[in-house]
């Protein structure tokens, strides 16, 4: 009974420790990691096609983004939006994407990780990260203008 009592006073202290926010602070805060997280991209994307002098190569990764953003990214995007839109207000911060995203979002990084230790060459590395940078940034939209709208 103790031990039930106090896991109460435990959660109820963690409860008052998350960072609660408003639904329009989900939308700017997923907006804002499409966002940095496309720019961190195609930046690190350009500078690997600058290494190898292939910035032709920009082209085809813009359209491949455009591609990713019209055919998945939109759609992920847009069930973000409608999650947050579905939250009640002051809903802890770290709920802003799922947790099957936060799963997508780290096995990403892995494969990004992955990629880069398994030796392709700086150009088809640019090529990829300029086109996931730029499907991320292009599908932050979707966010922005939820920020807008609210």
């Amino acid at each position: 009974m103790i031990l039930l009592r106090n896991k109460n006073v435990l959660k109820q202290f963690l409860d008052k420790c998350k960072p609660a926010v408003s639904r329009r602070t989900h939308f700017f805060v997923a907006a804002l990691i499409w966002s940095v997280v496309g720019v961190v991209l195609l930046r690190k994307g350009m500078s690997w096609l600058g290494e190898s002098e292939q910035y032709i190569l920009v082209l085809p990764a813009f359209l491949i983004g455009m591609g990713k953003s019209y055919f998945i990214l939109d759609g992920a995007a847009q069930k973000v939006a409608d999650r947050i839109g579905d939250m009640q207000e002051k809903t802890f911060l770290g709920r802003v994407f799922s947790l099957a995203s936060w799963l997508k979002i780290m096995a990403m990084i892995l494969l990004g990780v992955l990629l880069r230790k398994l030796g392709f060459s700086g150009p088809i590395v640019g090529t990829i990260y300029c086109a996931i940078g730029w499907g991320l940034l292009f599908s932050s939209r979707k966010s922005w203008k939820c920020v807008l709208r609210r």
